[in-house]
């Protein structure tokens, strides 16, 4: 079941951070509400689905009902998930809903930038409480058309890296390989220090990805244990605890990797995130690169998940 409430909470934030200007200017939250649940205070999934087939007229609209169920099936998905028994999604169907919401709520361009690990971020969803409490969800693509934007050697440099909040990703076409590290206590004699991400502070009105991060040394040295390396491959998922270290790869052999990648406080949550890097090396510039139209990457992968529907 969806809420009402619920459904016009996550409906807010889609206006507040990732939406055009012209979307928030010309549509309202409280008609689309209503148009979704009427008189009712909650509705089923099958409902949404026949509210979302009855508004093929209205793109945008159909959109945001779009992204608002695929929210909603992740935020759950993710809430009955434990390190001991990690629930999985139905990737082609929520493929979908991310597919035609991108393609709804950005009718010329879909802009998304790369991020200091090598692969292109598009936002999907984010949540800021005046408390503290945040859920971000993010398209993750890994292409090798992106080579070019990347600085590799930095890649090389700074790549174990841990996050602010619990994580959890999804895989949606490709293999990822994912390391654990086990932190030890600072050793005098190592070559390593852990640099501290700094987030520039921006306006609550400004969309996501224009939220920009920056390295700080700490000149702390310490050492990571690697653990097994892990694979998942379509339709798998992981988790991973806040400030918990880790690597991400992905086989470069697929013709394109892809996940939906979800960063939420609700579940553990730390003061600061790190990336382990050596101490003399020449700090990367601002983790958020110039954004650019990845129209060409969403149908690869759109092309590529439902290949064999």
């Amino acid at each position: 079941m969806i809420c009402k409430t619920e459904f016009k909470r996550i409906l807010s934030s889609l206006f507040q951070f990732i939406v055009s200007k012209s979307i928030v200017d010309n549509y309202s939250i409280n008609e689309i509400t209503d148009i979704v649940f009427d008189n009712n205070n909650c509705i089923n999934r099958d409902n949404l689905k026949s509210i979302i087939n009855n508004q093929q007229s209205n793109v945008v609209t159909k959109s945001l009902i779009e992204r608002v169920f695929l929210v909603t099936y992740i935020l759950e998905a993710y809430s009955k998930s434990d390190f001991d028994s990690v629930v999985s999604i139905n990737t082609k169907e929520m493929w979908k809903l991310v597919y035609n919401s991108i393609k709804g709520l950005n009718k010329d361009k879909i802009f998304a930038s790369v991020g200091s690990q090598g692969f292109l971020s598009i936002p999907l969803y984010r949540y800021e409480s005046i408390c503290g409490d945040v859920d971000i969800l993010r398209l993750h693509i890994w292409d090798k058309s992106l080579n070019k934007y990347i600085d590799k050697d930095s890649i090389s440099k700074f790549s174990i890296h841990s996050h602010t909040f619990s994580t959890q990703s999804w895989i949606l076409s490709g293999e990822i390989y994912n390391t654990r590290y086990t932190r030890c206590e600072k050793e005098s004699t190592s070559d390593l220090n852990y640099f501290r991400i700094n987030f520039s502070k921006s306006l609550l009105n400004k969309q996501d990805n224009n939220k920009e991060s920056y390295l700080e040394n700490t000149y702390i040295n310490s050492k990571l244990i690697p653990n097994i390396r892990e694979s998942y491959k379509v339709g798998e998922t992981y988790r991973m605890d806040a400030g918990e270290f880790h690597l991400s790869q992905v086989n470069n052999n697929k013709d394109i990797n892809a996940t939906l990648f979800l960063f939420s406080s609700r579940k553990s949550r730390v003061d600061f995130s790190y990336v382990l890097g050596n101490k003399d090396s020449i700090l990367p510039r601002k983790l958020n690169y110039e954004k650019f139209d990845c129209k060409y990457l969403i149908d690869k992968l759109n092309s590529k998940i439902t290949a064999y529907e």
